[in-house]
C-alpha cells in the first residue's frame, strides 16, 4: 500500500518527518543570511521558490541545489542562462 508522500515528486529521497518546503525565514536561518537577502535572491532567480496561497516557500531540494552549487563552485541556476 502506498502512502500519500510516496506519490509526491522526489518522495524517494524524502526522509520521514522532514518538510518538503521551508519558509523564507527558515531557509534564511539555514543559510545564515537575512530573509531580505534571501528574498532578493529569489527575485534574481538565484534560488527556486513556490508561491502557495500568500506564502513564499523554498523547496527543500532547491535549497540543497543552491548550497551544492555555491559550495562546489558551480554556477548557480541563474548564472547558467
Amino acid at each position: 500500500m502506498t502512502t500519500p508522500n510516496s506519490q509526491l515528486p522526489g518522495a524517494a529521497a524524502q526522509v520521514a518527518g522532514q518538510p518538503y518546503f521551508y519558509t523564507v525565514r527558515e531557509a534564511a536561518e539555514m543559510l545564515r543570511i537575512s530573509p531580505w537577502t534571501l528574498n532578493r535572491m529569489i527575485q534574481a532567480k538565484q534560488i527556486r521558490s513556490a508561491q502557495i496561497g500568500t506564502r513564499r516557500l523554498i523547496p527543500v531540494d532547491a535549497l540543497s541545489e543552491y548550497v551544492a552549487a555555491v559550495a562546489g563552485g558551480a554556477p548557480a541556476e541563474a548564472d547558467r542562462a
